[in-house]
């Protein structure tokens, strides 16, 4: 995991981990331009944590589109607008989408997308626009805040569909 690590400048000997890599999360203070390539030697990777940022580098979407294994995909985006991309729909093996943060989420771009979930994580300020656009054989999931937790219970994610 890569949390704000700002003078992180390539991730190349990732390559080394070809056989047990499952899992990469890059985000926070990290440079967005950072060259994700090497992700495509990476076999087995199957869940992709990224910031709002790396979305928009041209470089990282022609990465993140050949990755075949990746079923999993979250995006911190903070209180910013998270627009999520047409393009995640053309991800090969993508079957989730996951939105971390505390702006409006925009999914108007997603309209029409087939066989994806997305999920919403909690938040008592979320705007969310455009769910009712994607496809039918999609779906839209919202993170339920818990109404109260006590000291000893174990604290379960709970979803509404």
């Amino acid at each position: 995991m890569l949390v704000h690590c700002t003078s992180l400048r390539s991730i190349e000997g990732l390559a080394s981990q070809e056989t047990s890599l499952t899992h990469f999360s890059c985000y926070g203070g990290v440079d967005p331009t950072l060259d994700l390539t090497p992700l495509k030697e990476l076999p087995l990777l199957e869940n992709l944590q990224l910031s709002r940022k790396h979305l928009g580098a041209e470089r990282t979407v022609k990465t993140l589109l050949s990755l075949s294994s990746v079923r999993r995909l979250e995006v911190n985006h903070g209180e910013e607008l998270m627009r999520l991309p047409s393009w995640l729909r053309d991800m090969p093996g993508l079957e989730t989408v996951r939105v971390h943060g505390e702006g409006p989420v925009d999914l108007t771009e997603l309209a029409g997308a087939e066989g994806l979930t997305i999920e919403i994580a909690k938040s008592d300020r979320r705007v969310l626009i455009g769910a009712e656009g994607v496809g039918a054989t999609s779906r839209v999931v919202h993170e339920r805040l818990p109404l109260l937790i006590g000291r000893e219970q174990r604290r379960r994610r709970k979803w509404s569909y």
